[in-house]
């Protein structure tokens, strides 16, 4: 197992409109010791605008390309599933692996989110402590096993 002290915090993009489930969402990674900036936006048009640093997010020092992108599928706006479209169709962003987080057990949401490119679809636990689980399996994967292509996109 790789030490993740050593490695550089992971930039995590949070995309999600429930404020509870942004608040559990953010204590379960505090709890597991995620080691990540998480980065929080509400919807998918502030994802957008996050990721090609515009608006409010300009400032790509404070604002850094996400490595990851956790995202809702049900939100105003623009939905994940949308967002996903157009972040898979950049050839500046498609190599940011794009987990989708959501509470939707819909069949055609698990194979659209493949065939646009996802890395993954983790639905909700219902619980809070199978909350703790996800993001458990989800730091041991991110910090652990996988590795992430970084910079290599910047166009900095």
């Amino acid at each position: 197992m790789l030490d993740s002290k050593l490695k550089q915090p992971i930039n995590i993009l949070l995309v999600e409109d429930s404020e509870a489930d942004l608040k559990i969402t953010l204590m379960a990674f505090e709890l597991a010791e995620l080691n990540a900036k998480i980065h929080v936006a509400h919807d998918g048009e502030e994802a957008l605008d996050f990721v090609y640093n515009r608006n409010e997010f300009e400032d790509k020092k404070v604002f850094p390309r996400p490595d990851i992108l956790l995202l809702d599928l049900n939100m105003p706006k623009l939905g994940g599933l949308d967002v996903l479209a157009v972040i898979k169709a950049d050839d500046k962003l498609k190599h940011i692996p794009v987990i989708i987080l959501t509470s939707s057990r819909n069949e055609e949401d698990v194979a659209r989110t493949y065939r646009e490119g996802g890395a993954t679809y983790i639905q909700k636990p219902i619980d809070f402590d199978g909350f703790m689980e996800v993001v458990d399996g989800f730091k041991l994967y991110w910090e652990g096993i996988a590795t992430l292509p970084g910079k290599l996109y910047d166009d900095e």
